[in-house]
C-alpha cells in the first residue's frame, strides 16, 4: 500500500494476507482511527474490502486468517460490525525507514474509505 499521510508524508504499505500473496493499496496514516480490536487489544487498520475478495475467495481456512467481526463506530454513522482478518505482515514505509509489524489487523470496510477514489486504506494512528 501506498500512503500519504494528512502531513503529506509519502508512505508505502504493502500486505502480505497469505504466504505470498500481497496486496497493494493506496492509503493515508488516520490519526482519527482510534479503532482496536475489542478482543485482541490491537490497532485496526480500514481497508476497501473489495481488494481482498480475490484472497478471501481462495481462503480456505478463515481460521489461519484469525477471521472475526467487532463493534464499531464512524463519524456520520451510528454503530455497526465490521469483519477483520489478520495480516502476515504489514509495511509500511516513508522515505526514510521501513517498518514490519506482524500480525496487523485489517478491518474489511464494504465501503470506499475515501469517495474520490485517492486511497483505499486508513491506518490506524497508533501504527504510526
Amino acid at each position: 500500500l501506498h500512503l500519504l499521510s494528512r502531513r503529506q508524508r509519502q508512505m508505502c504499505i504493502r500486505d502480505s494476507v497469505i504466504g505470498d500473496e500481497k496486496i497493494m493499496l493506496q492509503g493515508i496514516i488516520d490519526t482519527g482511527n482510534q479503532l482496536v480490536d475489542v478482543y485482541a487489544g490491537k490497532p485496526v487498520n480500514v481497508m476497501d474490502k473489495s481488494y481482498f475478495e480475490g484472497v478471501l475467495y481462495q481462503i480456505n481456512d478463515y481460521g489461519r486468517l484469525k477471521y472475526h467481526i467487532i463493534p464499531y463506530t464512524t463519524i456520520g454513522n451510528n454503530e455497526g460490525m465490521i469483519e477483520v482478518i489478520t495480516s502476515d505482515c504489514m509495511y509500511i514505509s516513508n522515505s526514510n525507514e521501513t517498518k514490519a509489524y506482524k500480525g496487523a489487523l485489517i478491518g474489511l470496510s464494504g465501503r470506499k474509505v475515501s469517495q474520490n477514489g485517492e486511497y483505499q486504506a486508513l491506518i490506524n494512528g497508533h501504527m504510526s
